[in-house]
């Protein structure tokens, strides 16, 4: 008996040993990013949270975070969570933080938060969403066309 209470304490502990949720964060983060984050060991809260508050190099490592790791649904909702903290900073705070990216980070950059504007919404693009962004960073063309 003395065992298996050993055992549900346990468990109960490892199951509680992150947050489900990112506390102190206007963005609600899905579990399931949250769970394939935790096995990588990310501090994916903590990216989320800085770089809402303008944190260049969260920003950044956040944007250009390897996630080959995660499943079509989960990268997804990733390149939605860029597109909120995008949006949540304004244009003109976000080309400041990233005005010294390569070309290729800039690709990078505009894919990812294509697919996070078509999650919320298929109609919309950068070009109207982030004027300014599109504008001083892509200097007016989609950098995937050209």
């Amino acid at each position: 008996m003395k065992l298996l209470q050993i055992l549900i304490f346990i468990i109960f502990f490892v199951s509680n040993c992150y947050p489900k949720k990112c506390e102190n964060s206007t963005i609600k983060i899905d579990e399931i990013v949250l769970d394939k984050m935790y096995e990588h060991d990310i501090e994916y809260c903590t990216l989320v949270n800085n770089s809402l508050k303008g944190d260049k190099l969260s920003f950044k490592e956040i944007i250009f975070l390897d996630v080959n790791f995660l499943d079509g649904e989960s990268a997804y909702l990733h390149s939605y969570y860029i597109y909120i903290i995008t949006k949540k900073l304004g244009g003109n705070h976000v080309s400041i933080l990233l005005k010294d990216l390569s070309e290729n980070e800039l690709k990078s950059y505009y894919s990812i938060l294509n697919s996070g504007i078509h999650y919320e919404n298929i109609n919309k693009n950068i070009k109207n969403e982030f004027p300014k962004l599109y504008k001083e960073l892509w200097k007016n063309k989609n950098p995937i066309n050209n």
